[in-house]
């Protein structure tokens, strides 16, 4: 049944939301058709059909809540992204707010003013699990990738520390500990990455963009074949994938030596994305190799203008950063890397 929401004044506030159920015969299963709407207005912001078999047992219950629960919130947590002021006292707000920067930064100011707000919450409430993996992934990541060289092993262990820390103000995250086991992997410490991927499955196998990241960590581990399975799941669950998705699926083509797969995958990635840019340059050396360089070439050139690290881009320099961010194990490894030497051949 409907139900008011429970504020000050009796009326529905700007973040109440509600997310319903209908179950109809379907076969030996059922078709649920559920979807999370915002009360304020009445308008739906996720909905979704599915089919869904074994519901006459608790456990059968738990994976319809546990499988609509997955999809519906990031759906919510998108909605009250996009209403958020420019500046709010309200430290929810606060938190909202460094993470739609941190997710939308313009360049490496913004990233870098994105960080320094995630570092205050956390300074402030060491107990707000939420704040953690938005920063982490910063320090991982060269601020986003918008400061081309500006993680180095302090940021590393700054975005461990971190991490741990997140996973310990909220152990029930998923996405503490898929982002505590890509810090694990880039510290080359691969059985706790494997136990904090393993444990982010086992929590939520409903949210797509969790099974990304955990498919993604497989993929790094070198298992290859647990990785691929992994984004199949992800894409029954999220029929029209994102530009994540398909670079982690272009990069998973590219070490199994399937350099037209991967080239397939790639071109259905958006934007200018940085590593979609290198597969492609990759995949278009490996399908041509009488010819490389020429796209490798041009995407050095985009990267030049965003460098910011200590040591100038040289071949050297470009050859460790490359290998910096991509933690793969050795057989994988060796043959991307491999790849890219290629190209950096053809560079000289």
């Amino acid at each position: 049944p409907e139900r008011e929401a429970a504020t000050a004044h009796g009326e529905p506030a700007d973040r109440d939301y509600q997310l319903t159920a209908t179950l109809m015969p379907d076969g030996d299963g059922v078709k649920v058709i559920a979807r999370a709407r915002r009360l304020a207005d009445g308008r739906v912001v996720w909905a979704e059909t599915m089919a869904l078999a074994d519901i006459g047992t608790a456990g059968g219950v738990e994976r319809i809540v546990r499988r609509i629960i997955g999809a519906a919130l990031p759906a919510v947590d998108e909605d009250v992204s996009l209403g958020l002021p420019g500046e709010s006292g309200d430290f929810y707000d606060r938190y909202l707010i460094a993470k739609r920067l941190s997710l939308t930064m313009r360049g490496f100011d913004d990233a870098k003013a994105a960080a320094a707000a995630l570092e205050d919450l956390v300074a402030e409430r060491p107990d707000f699990g939420l704040a953690y993996p938005p920063l982490v992934r910063l320090y991982n990541t060269d601020f986003g990738y918008t400061g081309l060289g500006s993680t180095g092993p302090a940021e590393r262990a700054r975005a461990l520390e971190m991490a741990k820390a997140g996973l310990a103000a909220d152990p029930g995250n998923v996405h503490a500990y898929t982002v505590l086991g890509f810090c694990h992997l880039w510290h080359e410490e691969r059985e706790p990455a494997r136990d904090c991927f393993d444990r982010a499955l086992a929590l939520n196998p409903h949210n797509a963009v969790r099974l990304n990241e955990v498919a993604s960590g497989m993929l790094y581990l070198g298992e290859l074949e647990a990785a691929r399975s992994l984004l199949d799941l992800s894409l029954l669950l999220q029929p029209f994938p994102d530009d994540a998705y398909y670079t982690d699926r272009c990069l998973l083509c590219l070490l199994e030596g399937e350099a037209a797969e991967a080239a397939s995958m790639v071109r259905k990635v958006g934007g200018q994305k940085l590593w979609a840019r290198l597969y492609a340059a990759l995949c278009a050396g490996a399908q041509r190799p009488g010819e490389p360089g020429v796209a490798f070439r041009a995407w050095v050139s985009s990267i030049e203008p965003h460098w910011v690290g200590e040591k100038e881009l040289s071949v050297d320099e470009l050859r460790r950063w490359i290998g910096f961010h991509h933690p793969l194990s050795d057989g994988s490894k060796d043959y991307f890397m491999d790849l890219v030497q290629r190209e950096l051949d053809a560079m000289a």
